[in-house]
Order: structure tokens, then C-alpha cells, then sequence
């Protein structure tokens, strides 16, 4: 999973979408680590470092149609997302 993952944003997602997806590939290997997944996951991530030059030079002979992925993904920037406010959270329990 992790190799067609990272494939996909390879051959689809724009630039700026960059650091979201490491972050979120960050948050997998943390579960992956807590998990005793992660040897398998980084296997992943290895194979798809090693198909992303044939992937990348996919994108540049048939580029993403920028209309299309428009429709599916935000023109915001990084700079302009702000976090949602979240619910309260309870205050613990420290005393009795």
C-alpha cells in the first residue's frame, strides 16, 4: 500500500501538496513503528523510490490535466490553511 501511495502522489498530486503527504507518511511509519509494521512499510517506500523515476518521467510525457485536478484538490496554499477549531477537551483528572 505504501508504494502505490506514494506512486500515485507521485504521478498526480501538484508540488505544493509536498509536505502534507510527508506528514501524513510520517503519521503511517509512526503507526507502522507501533505497529511492528515498519520494516514492511519502508519496504514499500522502497520500491517506490525505486519506480518514481519512471513514474516522473510519466508525468512529464503526459502531464496532469491541471482542470480536472482542480475539481478534486484545493488551489489553497500552505500558507493559508488554518486549523479547525477543535472541540473542548476535557481537563484530566490529576486530583481527587
Amino acid at each position: 500500500m505504501e508504494r502505490n501511495t506514494l506512486l500515485l502522489v507521485a504521478r498526480w498530486f501538484p508540488l505544493r501538496w509536498a509536505p502534507y503527504v510527508m506528514y501524513r507518511q510520517a503519521g503511517w511509519a509512526w503507526h507502522a513503528l507501533r505497529g511492528r509494521r515498519l520494516r514492511s512499510h519502508l519496504e514499500g517506500a522502497a520500491a517506490a523510490f525505486r519506480e518514481l523515476p519512471a513514474v516522473l518521467r510519466e508525468r512529464r510525457a503526459d502531464p496532469p490535466d491541471r482542470a480536472r485536478l482542480a475539481q478534486v484538490i484545493p488551489p489553497r496554499s500552505i500558507s493559508r490553511w488554518r486549523r479547525r477549531p477543535s472541540a473542548p477537551r476535557r481537563a484530566a483528572a490529576t486530583s481527587r
